[in-house]
């Protein structure tokens, strides 16, 4: 499904942490994508939304809200050996 929204504000921040901090956070197929192998990385986003509704929904059926939510940036290397990097971990 499709969604229609406006982002009215939103701000985003992104801190680099020691990776031994955030590594009890993923699950061990995870690696953390760190710097120098010591700092990992997470942002941390604030969102106001105005309008949410699925697409094709009148105006006047959207939502307008707050949210928050983080990601800690993650590698991922799957059976057959290819890597995945800078992915998103919620």
């Amino acid at each position: 499904m499709l969604w229609k929204l406006f982002f009215e504000s939103s701000l985003v921040l992104t801190f680099a942490i020691p990776k031994e901090q955030l590594q009890q956070l993923i699950p061990p197929c995870l690696q953390l994508d760190t710097f120098n192998d010591k700092w990992a990385f997470i942002a941390v986003a604030m969102v106001q939304t105005k309008d949410l509704r699925p697409k094709g929904f009148p105006e006047i059926l959207g939502n307008n809200f707050f949210f928050n939510w983080y990601r800690i940036f993650v590698r991922y290397e799957n059976i057959k050996g290819k890597k995945f990097k800078r992915l998103v971990y919620y």
